[in-house]
C-alpha cells in the first residue's frame, strides 16, 4: 500500500513538474526584461523609418532602463538581444545577396551614406556619442574571448558571407575615396569601426 502511494506521489509531482515546465513556470523570463527586450525588438524593426535623432532616442530610453535592471536581468537581457541581432544579420545578409549586381551598389551606398552621417554627427559632437561601455576596459585575453564566443554563435556559412560582405563594403568605400571598415557591426544600420 505504501508503495503504491509512494508510486501515485512521484507520477502526480513528475506531471505537476511537466505541466510546469511545459507552461514557462520554470524558465519564465522576467516581466521587466520582457517588456525592455519587446521594445527593443519593436525599435530594430522600425528604425529604417525614423530618423537619426529618434532612433538614438529611443535607444538611449532602453539603455537608460536597462542601466537599471539588476546583473541577472542585463544578462538576460543582451543574451536576448544577441539571439535577435543574430536572426537580423542572417535575414539581412541573405536579402542583400538576393540582389542583382546593381541593387548590391545600391544597397552598399545606402550603408555607407548612413555609416559617414553618423561619424560626421559624432564628430561635430566633439567625438561624443555612445561611451564605448565597458569595452575599452577590457583586456586582450577578454576582447579575445568575446570575439571567439561571438564566432561560437555563428555559423561558418554566415561568417564566409559577412566577410565577402565587408570585402565588398570596402572595395565600394575605396571606390568612393573612404577608409575601409573592421568588423561587421555598422553594415546595416549599427555601429562600425574603421581600421
Amino acid at each position: 500500500m505504501n508503495k503504491r502511494k509512494t508510486v501515485i506521489g512521484v507520477v502526480t509531482l513528475s506531471i505537476a513538474v511537466g505541466a510546469g515546465w511545459a507552461l514557462g513556470f520554470f524558465d519564465r523570463i522576467d516581466p521587466e526584461v520582457a517588456e525592455l527586450q519587446k521594445l527593443r525588438n519593436e525599435a530594430f524593426e522600425r528604425r529604417d523609418q525614423m530618423s537619426e535623432e529618434q532612433r538614438r532616442a529611443q535607444f538611449h530610453a532602453i539603455r537608460e532602463r536597462v542601466d537599471g535592471l539588476s546583473e541577472d536581468q542585463r544578462r538576460e537581457f543582451h543574451e536576448g538581444g544577441r539571439e535577435r541581432f543574430q536572426e537580423m544579420m542572417v535575414q539581412r545578409m541573405n536579402e542583400f545577396y538576393e540582389l542583382s549586381p546593381e541593387e548590391q551598389t545600391e544597397k552598399l551606398d545606402e550603408i555607407i551614406d548612413r555609416m559617414e552621417e553618423r561619424r560626421a554627427n559624432r564628430d561635430q559632437s566633439g567625438g561624443g556619442g555612445r561611451p564605448d561601455r565597458g569595452r575599452g576596459d577590457m583586456t586582450a585575453a577578454q576582447r579575445d574571448q568575446r570575439s571567439k564566443e561571438r564566432l561560437d554563435r555563428s555559423t561558418p556559412e554566415m561568417r564566409a558571407k559577412m566577410d565577402q560582405f565587408r570585402d565588398m563594403m570596402n572595395d565600394r568605400r575605396e571606390q568612393r575615396g573612404l577608409d575601409p571598415v573592421r568588423g561587421g557591426r555598422g553594415m546595416f544600420g549599427g555601429r562600425g569601426g574603421r581600421r
